[in-house]
């Protein structure tokens, strides 16, 4: 129908096009990722100016009447309601396109997790004894079905049959879990950790 030069620019643009698809999903990914990353730094700068007492002089960490106690609780709390389970999503997303930059998102998952539950301990708000724990059993339920999920998709498509890695990387993750559930009962890790923060 068309000229072959006709032709020929015209799958370079659907090619152009496509690139340029694939740098927006790219992008998003890595906007959310950067901000999550950004929240927990935003977080030990504040609890490390509260230390030195240039927000609150006077008041520490774990006062109800603290700002500060409520900013690290609210933060502890959108990492691991929203960030880290999102990131689970994206991980998984990005491997079904075979996008490799699930591995990086991938990565981040367990110091977002560790943290976001150490803010919300140190906060010692109330409502922290019931957030806490519900945070915990929705990402390790979240886990549990990104395993489930990519483990069906490797057996049931050929396409996955060598992608192993995946799957390799969230098993390993379950181990990184488990010790960090044996320190934190048996050697009191998070009031160690905030012991030498202060």
């Amino acid at each position: 129908m068309f000229p072959e030069e006709n032709q020929s620019y015209f799958k370079v643009l659907n090619n152009r096009n496509s690139l340029l698809d694939g740098r927006k999903i790219d992008i998003k990914s890595r906007i959310f990722l950067y901000l999550s990353i950004l929240l927990l730094v935003f977080a030990f700068v504040v609890i490390y100016l509260d230390i030195i007492d240039f927000l609150t002089p006077g008041m520490s960490i774990g006062n109800k009447d603290n700002w500060v106690t409520w900013l690290i609780f609210i933060s502890g709390v959108a990492i691991n309601f929203f960030c880290v389970p999102i990131l689970y999503w994206s991980s998984f997303d990005k491997f079904k396109k075979n996008d490799e930059f699930w591995d990086r998102e991938s990565f981040w998952i367990l110091p977002l997790f560790f943290f976001g539950s150490f803010f919300q301990y140190i906060s010692g708000l109330p409502y922290s004894l019931v957030i806490l724990p519900f945070s915990l059993m929705l990402i390790f339920a979240v886990h549990i079905w990104v395993m489930m999920l990519s483990r069906d998709l490797i057996v049931s498509n050929e396409q996955f049959e060598n992608s192993m890695r995946y799957f390799k990387s969230f098993t390993y993750l379950t181990a990184y879990y488990l010790i960090f559930t044996v320190c934190v009962v048996t050697f009191d890790l998070f009031d160690k950790f905030k012991y030498w923060m202060e």
